[in-house]
């Protein structure tokens, strides 16, 4: 422990430990008892804590120091004053109630006011220090000594001294209070301290502090607004240079003067009539701005109101100055009482309203108000306003002269914004555009669409005649075309041109003569439009339409005919199973059967070429049905014949995986048969984005925009005649002898393709090889996994209703289910079939015809649900493809067969969806 200086002898009498510190908290001075106390290990330990709390919060903090083996537990209190702490120990056993006569020469000697209350507020002890405040009150210290404190000194009693005493007490923590009492010119820092026994405070005067602190503030608040000032005259200065919206530069100036130079700015300006328009009211409150804007934005003052300031600076182009505004020239201000009333919710006190003016001329007026914040203008505002004023009527001239020249370079820059835009369109359109001098003798601009047509460049038809284009017998009307067109004004004609390989081509021409504002023709402008792409289209919409018609014949007969090819097959097979093997009786039956599949699969080869297949859809991966028909079509093809495939990843399609792989194995058997001699089959994938329009520029195809997977399927066989290429696939059609081929094959894949939502495009030339490409709408999901077909079942015992009106098939589909074993009952039709069931009849399943006359099968199926939830139906149809569509048979899930089937076939999927319930 560092050598302590001695205290003064007064303090070295007191036996209670006393010691002093410095600042820094650094132990400067100690009485005897306290250099004991201090030397303690645990003292240092403990005490710094308290030192520091003292020093940096400026108020007493309090310690207590444990019992040891040779003294009590101690209470130290430190005491801040401006040069250090003041500490002093006390026995907790021997605390006095009130400060001793040895403590009181040392409190007596601190530099701030000292005062001890007991519990009950009554003063036990004031220092020295407080005598020449109590002497202003005609008060000595012992007056104060025993007394209520608030009572002695009423002037305290609920003021903040008053509620932080008495919070310090309850929250039994420091308070510090900064305070002017009543009867005092002075300010005090005041620290209230509760004791186990008490309050004690200690008060500093901090007047000089305070209104040095005052004089900083007016000081910082001058030096605050002549900077806003200027920012206010360098920012307008800014905004106005360099804006073209006067009117709202000139708002963003009043935004720059609140709140460091008004409460509130108005901006008015006159326009070209001489009447006032408010352009601007800004208000440091944004709440009152939302309240007043409307009302203020309306009562623009007029010229002629002479009492308003703002009038009164408009009309004399003098600015106007009230440093305090009274109520009553609110009321002379004020045109009606609601006009008084807004002004009263305004409330001004002190104005300045400057014109702005420009070459003689005054513009404006922007009026600066104090009101709330209780500021007041003086002169020396004045030369401020003016000077925002004088920039502002500046820019306002300018900026009007500024727009105007702005105003005629915009038409100019929008007359050639047009011109670029007309030769934009002219040099990008997909239609040739011409320009003819206005003798027709020469072109005098060809756009490049025009040029690619007839397979030139624009600069090779620059300056020639439009005759070089123009077939002999168009050549000769040409001359007569321009004529009409030149009194007419406009021709719309067909044409032939020629190319430069001398090809002749179909084009619609729109010419017009174009003539200037007094009638005088200029040029004549023509829109060219090759007519290969339409009569293409047009071609093809022709063969789409008569395949849509032989589409639409096999399915009106194929009901009818898939009822009798079911009754052809069903009693063939019962003959083939009641006939021994041996008996000749067995073969011919045999052959009845195999010639009704054979119709039945030619029937559906007619079908699935009109579209009224019935198809399951479900999302496939093209990759992978190329890559399972690859194995059976290696030893199709031959070895002389080699196959060759490219398969990046591509997205699923929604279609029936069965008929894609007929597509496939179609194409590929008719490649197949092109290569007589031998050569290669190339099958390949790709995902592909056409954009809008180029299927149709490129193939003559209206294709949506979109994803799709392409299928090319490639030979380089013996290749097509145009004649030929045009009718592969009409139906029955065919290049190869009658017992090679039924003619179906493409027809097929068309069909298939079709709807499938695909699209199919060929291409050939004769010793070249085919191409046939597909496009179908690539789906962005996985691929499902292939459906396995379902595994031949047993019979059953159950019983079923069997509902069909065509006689002969219901009788040959009981037979069938008897003798699997089940229990069958027959209904002609769905009526007859409810009136059985209503009547009581129970049965396990029911066996229906989808279409039938009265109540068809879908009917009867719903009605079913709602008196039998949960039977189940089986359908069956002859009819196929939108027929079964719209009833909703098609959806996955719905048990359905199509006409014709076999008995094994039906006892299969009846015995299916009984298991499956």
């Amino acid at each position: 422990m560092p050598e302590l200086e001695p205290l003064d002898d007064a303090v070295t009498r007191i036996t209670d430990p006393v010691f002093t510190l410095d600042a820094a908290g650094v132990v400067t001075g100690a009485n005897e008892a306290a250099r004991r106390l201090l030397a303690e290990p645990a003292v240092e330990a403990i005490l710094p804590h308290a030192i520091e709390l003292a020093r940096r919060r400026r108020r007493p903090a309090t310690v207590v120091l444990p019992a040891t083996s040779h003294r009590s537990a101690v209470e130290v209190r430190l005491y801040p004053a401006d040069d250090g702490l003041t500490a002093i120990a006390t026995p907790m056993s021997t605390r006095p109630a009130s400060v001793g006569s040895d403590q009181s020469a040392i409190l007596d000697s601190i530099r701030e006011v000292f005062l001890a209350c007991d519990q009950d507020w009554r003063v036990t002890f004031v220092n020295a220090r407080a005598e020449p405040y109590l002497q202003v009150l005609g008060l000595e210290r012992h007056d104060l000594i025993g007394q209520v404190l608030w009572k002695t000194l009423p002037f305290l009693a609920g003021t903040d001294v008053h509620r932080g005493a008495l919070r310090a007490v309850e929250e039994q923590r420091a308070i510090e209070i900064e305070i002017n009492p009543g009867p005092f010119d002075r300010w005090f820092a005041v620290r209230i301290s509760p004791t186990a026994d008490g309050v004690v405070s200690y008060s500093r005067d901090i007047t000089v502090r305070k209104a040095a602190e005052d004089e900083i503030r007016r000081l910082n608040a001058d030096l605050r607004r002549q900077e806003q000032a200027q920012r206010a005259l360098a920012g307008a200065s800014v905004a106005l240079n360099s804006s073209l919206d006067y009117a709202a530069t000139l708002a963003a100036v009043a935004r720059m003067a609140v709140p460091g130079m008004a409460d509130y700015c108005l901006v008015d300006l006159l326009d070209d009539a001489g009447e006032v328009q408010r352009v601007e009211f800004a208000h440091a409150v944004p709440e009152k701005e939302a309240r007043l804007r409307a009302v203020s934005l309306s009562h623009a003052p007029q010229t002629e109101w002479g009492g308003h300031p703002i009038s009164r600076a408009l009309a004399t182009g003098e600015l106007t100055f009230i440093p305090e505004m009274t109520t009553a020239e609110l009321a002379v201000i004020a045109r009606d009482a609601d006009h008084l009333a807004y002004l009263t919710d305004l409330g001004p006190r002190s104005l300045i309203s400057v014109p702005m003016a420009a070459h003689g001329r005054t513009l404006g007026a922007i009026t600066f108000c104090f009101a709330e914040s209780g500021r007041r203008y003086s002169q020396d505002d004045l030369s401020f306003a003016r000077d925002l004023a004088g920039r502002a009527g500046l820019a306002v001239v300018n900026a009007r002269l500024y727009r105007a020249a702005q105003s005629e370079l915009a038409q100019r820059a929008q007359a050639e914004a047009d011109l670029r835009k007309w030769a934009h369109i002219f040099e990008h359109a997909g239609w040739g555009v011409v320009i003819v001098s206005a003798d027709g003798t020469t072109f005098e601009a060809v756009n490049p669409a025009f040029a690619r047509m007839h397979g030139y460049e624009p600069a090779d038809l620059l300056g020639q005649s439009p005759a070089m284009l123009l077939a002999a017998p168009d050549a000769i009307d040409f001359a007569e075309r321009i004529a009409v067109v030149r009194e007419e004004g406009r021709r719309v004609f067909e044409s032939r041109h020629v190319d430069r390989e001398g090809r002749e081509l179909a084009v619609l021409v729109d010419l017009a003569a174009i003539r200037d504002d007094d009638g005088v023709l200029l040029y004549y402008a023509a829109n060219v439009q090759d007519l290969r792409e339409r009569r293409r289209a047009e071609e093809q919409v022709r063969q789409a339409q008569k395949m849509e018609a032989v589409g639409r014949l096999a399915g009106g007969i194929a009901h009818d005919f898939n009822n009798m090819l079911m009754i052809i097959i069903g009693f063939a097979d019962f003959l083939c199973h009641n006939i021994d093997e041996d008996d000749p009786r067995r073969r011919d039956a045999e052959e009845i059967r195999k010639a009704a599949e054979r119709a039945a699969a030619l029937t559906r080869q007619l079908l699935a070429f009109g579209r009224q297949q019935l198809v399951r859809p479900q999302l496939v991966d093209m990759n992978a049905v190329v890559r399972d028909m690859e194995l059976m079509l290696r030893p199709l093809l031959g070895e002389d014949i080699t196959l060759e495939s490219s398969l990046p990843e591509v997205g699923a399609v929604r279609a029936d995986r069965g008929r894609l792989e007929q597509v496939v194995m179609n194409l590929a058997l008719n490649a197949r048969d092109a290569m007589t001699g031998g050569g290669r089959l190339y099958i390949e994938t790709r995902s592909v984005v056409l954009a809008e329009g180029a299927a149709y520029r490129q193939f003559g195809m209206d294709m949506p925009a979109g994803r799709y997977v392409r299928l090319v399927v490639r030979d380089t066989g013996e290749g097509m005649a145009p004649g030929t290429r045009a009718r592969i696939f009409e139906p029955f059609f065919t290049t190869k002898p009658p017992t090679q081929n039924s003619g179906l094959g493409l027809s097929v894949v068309y069909g298939i393709v079709s709807q499938s939502d695909g699209y199919l495009w060929v291409e050939s030339q004769p010793q070249h090889g085919t191409s046939f490409t597909i496009w179908l709408p690539e789906v962005a999901a996985a691929a499902e996994p292939a459906t396995p077909q379902p595994l031949p079942a047993a019979g059953g015992t159950e019983r079923v209703l069997v509902v069909e009106d065509e006689a002969a098939v219901r009788s040959l589909a009981a037979r069938v289910l008897t003798e699997a074993g089940y229990s069958v009952v027959e209904a002609s039709d769905g009526g007859e079939a409810l009136q059985m069931l209503e009547g009581g009849l129970v049965v396990d399943v029911v066996l229906t015809d989808v279409v039938m006359p009265g109540v068809g099968g879908v009917e009867l199926a719903e009605r079913l649900q709602e008196q039998r939830p949960g039977l189940p139906v089986l359908f069956m149809s002859g009819y196929t493809g939108s027929d079964v569509v719209r009833r909703g048979l098609n959806q996955r899930g719905v048990p359905f067969l199509q006409k014709p089937f076999s008995p094994l076939s039906l006892t299969a999927r009846l015995r299916e969806l009984l298991d499956a319930q």
